[in-house]
């Protein structure tokens, strides 16, 4: 009876901390942009695109391991602790808003880049966007259903997050080989 009561009192609070205050929610922030400065005019901003590319691809390999752990807690165990499944979302929650905290910056630099990266960021934006969904839906799931992590519709979400994570692992791979390729053979026109 009294161990009833402390997993009730633990529900409690999990669900204060998930529901009211947001703080497993990931989210996108708004973008803000500064006024230009001497120094915006020399900027290099293709290379801090690349550079947030590769950040973004970075996290995504950590956000789909995570999805795979995911997963592979909700397909093997028949009883789900529901703390070790918050622990990932909370990890996963902290990458997904690192990469939106980037697409920000993408966004605000997107009309200055080359149109190879403009191509990119058009492809990644959308999939990071799915991503950040996903991993919200699965935190409210989560929050309103820690007995049901068995549930079909749960393990869907790890799945998404897991297949998203590889789409823009997917996009900025091919943009790196492109990139790479066309470094070596200067004669490669623009498709």
């Amino acid at each position: 009876m009294r161990a009833s009561f402390w997993c009730q009192c633990m529900l409690f609070v999990f669900s204060i901390l998930i529901g009211s205050s947001g703080l497993l929610a990931a989210s996108a922030e708004p973008c803000t942009c500064g006024q230009p400065t001497s120094e915006s005019y020399k900027w290099d901003f293709s290379r801090e695109a690349d550079q947030i590319l590769t950040n973004i691809k970075s996290d995504s390999f950590q956000v789909r391991d995570l999805a795979a752990q995911l997963e592979a807690y909700d397909g093997e165990t028949p009883f789900i602790d529901w703390r070790s499944d918050a622990g990932l979302l909370e990890q996963m929650r902290d990458q997904v808003n690192q990469m939106n905290k980037m697409v920000c910056r993408l966004r605000l630099i997107a009309r200055v880049t080359t149109p190879e990266q403009q191509a990119v960021i058009q492809r990644v934006v959308p999939e990071i966007v799915m991503l950040t969904d996903e991993t919200s839906s699965a935190i409210r799931f989560l929050d309103r259903n820690p007995d049901y992590l068995w549930a079909p519709s749960y393990a869907a979400y790890a799945t998404e997050m897991y297949n998203s994570a590889g789409m823009i692992q997917h996009y900025l791979r091919n943009a790196q080989d492109y990139a790479a390729a066309k470094r070596q053979s200067p004669s490669i026109s623009k498709s």
